[in-house]
């Protein structure tokens, strides 16, 4: 059976795009969550290869002011959940939180409430990225109190400076 969920650091759609359709048949799933796409949905949808692949996905966003910086992407099979059941809640986050964390909210067939979280943590570089990732790491910890959560992420965690690519000398 097809695996339930995916998660993929894209660094870009624009570069990424062009790989998507290959992605979504040759490695089904039915919850994609892309992180630091660094470009919208209009970039998605691009190619026409993309927008017939895209049509059995319900495509939600969280988009940085500073869209170099982050983005996250979900991509829902349509046949998961009853669409009306749907809500991307991610616009009542704080705006701290926008293109780093993505949240939906669902019913089920059967009437079960479920919750889709994408994560995008930056590296903690310098204090606005620590900031950040204090934010998300608080908004998941509280957002983990809902009892059916899925939560796909890329939380770069380097715990030492030796862990990170740029520093291998320290």
């Amino acid at each position: 059976p097809p695996p339930a969920q995916a998660t993929l650091n894209v660094r870009g759609l624009g570069t990424f795009t062009p790989h998507m359709d290959a992605l979504l048949s040759e490695h089904p799933a039915n919850v994609y969550v892309l992180t630091e796409t660094k470009l919208g949905y209009k970039d998605l949808m691009g190619s026409p290869d993309n927008r017939e692949t895209l049509r059995a996905y319900c495509v939600l966003r969280s988009v940085a002011a500073d869209r170099a910086k982050a983005g996250v992407m979900m991509l829902i099979r349509k046949t998961l959940f009853p669409l009306d059941s749907l809500d991307n809640t991610t616009n009542k986050l704080p705006g701290s939180l926008q293109g780093h964390y993505l949240r939906a909210r669902a019913r089920t067939i059967l009437g079960h409430e479920i919750q889709l979280i994408g994560v995008y943590c930056p590296n903690p570089t310098d204090a606005e990225a620590t900031q950040t990732r204090a934010a998300v790491l608080a908004q998941l910890a509280k957002d983990a109190e809902v009892k059916a959560t899925i939560a796909c992420s890329d939380f770069n965690a380097a715990m030492y400076p030796s862990d990170r690519p740029n520093d291998r000398d320290a």
